[in-house]
């Protein structure tokens, strides 16, 4: 019976182990340090908002990005570090170089998450066979801004892009679907 016991604990052991070694290797970041997700793991979901911009989103991921190290030296020495995070978008394409669409979404995550009194630094885009850190800062959040601001001038002018039919099977699931045709 002992045996028996000790068998299912291994066993459930190594599956959590590599359950998690494989959401490791797909973001690169230990699965421990996510603080959000919004895919299909057992994680906190959370849309953010930044209502005074009109903009809300849910990036894949938001993981703490403090380095290991300088979270073992605040524990040994008792004081704690202030939280620093980072947005995770996981595409399926494979890259050479991150396309603009996809940063542009990413850093709109970073300032989505610094509207909500959170630090960020950078943030990751996870593409199939690579992936890019992206810095944030004052430069990324006004180009955000600046973008943020073209988009709203261009749905008051009634003059937001309209999409070819073969594109189409893409808004199935937008959130913009109901001003494009």
């Amino acid at each position: 019976m002992h045996l028996l016991v000790v068998i299912a604990i291994l066993a459930i052991t190594w599956r959590l182990f590599f359950k998690d070694r494989k959401a490791e290797w797909r973001l690169g970041v230990p699965v421990r340090r996510i603080v959000s997700a919004d895919v299909g793991i057992d994680a906190p979901r959370s849309k953010l908002f930044a209502k005074e911009h009109g903009v809300i989103g849910s990036p894949d991921y938001v993981v703490d990005d403090r380095p290991i190290l300088a979270l073992w030296i605040s524990k040994i020495m008792k004081r704690p570090l202030s939280p620093v995070y980072m947005p995770i978008e996981v595409k399926s394409a494979r890259v050479r170089y991150p396309r603009m669409a996809d940063v542009f979404q990413l850093l709109t995550y970073c300032f989505l998450l610094e509207e909500n009194g959170l630090t960020v630094n950078r943030g990751r885009l996870k593409y199939a066979n690579t992936y890019f850190d992206i810095p944030y800062g004052p430069a990324q959040r006004q180009e955000v801004l600046r973008v943020v601001e073209e988009i709203r001038e261009a749905e008051r002018m009634n003059d937001l892009p309209r999409f070819a039919p073969a594109q189409n099977g893409r808004c199935r699931w937008c959130e913009f679907r109901t001003v494009c045709s």
